[in-house]
């Protein structure tokens, strides 16, 4: 059997300078992913216009739930050490439903990437490209779209 699931990064990353952002800090994100299959979405905030969230999707499939989530972990602790991770009783079951993992930054960094908190779930299924809505189409599931909330409570 093959576990087939997808995973959603949040990440909220501060710096004064757009052009800076993309250059300098996104790259070395992307290379603790391990890469993006889809462009990543970016949304500046309102209330704090030095901070950016972006958002991405990666498709996962493993032959256990446990080679399905590993790496993600691994991604994780790439980024930042010290995640509040749950739902890892899923491994014992081998049967995904949600993992989740989210982090918040102690001390702003003044090196890219400077990041400030960081949110992803592991959900079963997968992501075939971008809906009708915006939001991003889940395969085998027509009309079924997912988004990723604009507020996640994990600003600083």
């Amino acid at each position: 059997m093959t576990v087939k699931a997808f995973v959603w990064w949040s990440i909220y990353v501060r710096s004064t300078n757009p052009r800076k952002l993309k250059e300098v800090h996104l790259p070395p994100i992307e290379a603790a992913l391990d890469g993006t299959q889809f462009g990543w979405q970016s949304v500046v905030e309102d209330e704090n216009t030095t901070l950016t969230r972006f958002i991405n999707y990666q498709n996962l499939e493993g032959a256990t739930v446990t080679d399905v989530v590993t790496p993600v972990l691994r991604r994780a602790y790439r980024l930042a050490n010290g995640w509040t991770i749950h739902g890892l009783f899923d491994l014992n079951l081998d049967e995904l439903h949600s993992v989740i993992g989210g982090w918040n930054s102690k001390k702003a960094s003044r090196w890219p990437p400077a990041l400030e908190s960081m949110m992803f779930e592991i959900s079963p299924g997968e992501i075939s490209g971008m809906g009708e809505d915006g939001g991003r189409e889940i395969a085998g599931e027509p009309g079924r779209t997912l988004r990723v909330p604009s507020k996640l409570g994990l600003k600083p």
